[in-house]
């Protein structure tokens, strides 16, 4: 079976598809780019997820297409909003919106985030490092950890297409 992946090198006009090997992909949170290592951007975007003050949303963050369909509002339902730096973790700044990269590795066939680890098991690879984030315990709404590049940038989308979502925070340790 032929594996087709859109590679984008950054803008949307210059999008091509191309035929690849199979290839573990990951999502890296808080860069627009792979990392230098043998990887390849699938595309960059946003991070979205639901809103912290409501209850009973999804709890996954989403790494949205930065040209997304828009859909015609069909009535009650989810919003899908722009997750944001809160406390000016790795480096970013406080109230900016959290970019992401798909990236696909060429050599690696699994992905997988080691919590608490700042190196890898014998045979395994590094794709990059970073800081285990997610929601706060004092907002409504639950949220997944993902691990937050140590040299996170920040992108200003702006709050008439993301809004105000979920505030991202680094973990501690209790």
């Amino acid at each position: 079976m032929e594996k087709r992946f859109l590679i984008n090198n950054g803008s949307p006009e210059h999008s091509q598809f191309q035929d690849l090997q199979s290839g573990a992909l990951f999502i890296r949170w808080g860069r627009k780019t792979c990392p230098d290592n043998t990887t390849d951007l699938v595309y960059s975007g946003y991070a979205g997820s639901s809103d912290c003050t409501k209850t009973g949303g999804p709890a996954d963050f989403l790494c949205l297409v930065p040209d997304p369909d828009m859909v015609p509002d069909v009535g009650s339902g989810q919003y899908i909003k722009g997750v944001e730096y809160d406390h000016g973790i790795a480096g970013s700044k406080v109230g900016q919106d959290v970019p992401c990269a798909v990236c696909r590795s060429r050599s690696e066939e699994t992905s997988l985030m080691l919590p608490g680890k700042s190196s890898c098991y014998p045979g395994w690879k590094i794709q990059y490092r970073g800081y285990l984030a997610s929601g706060n315990e004092a907002f409504k709404s639950s949220a997944n950890y993902i691990c937050l590049d140590e040299h996170s940038e920040q992108s200003r989308v702006g709050d008439s297409l993301m809004g105000d979502g979920k505030l991202l925070y680094t973990v501690r340790i209790a």
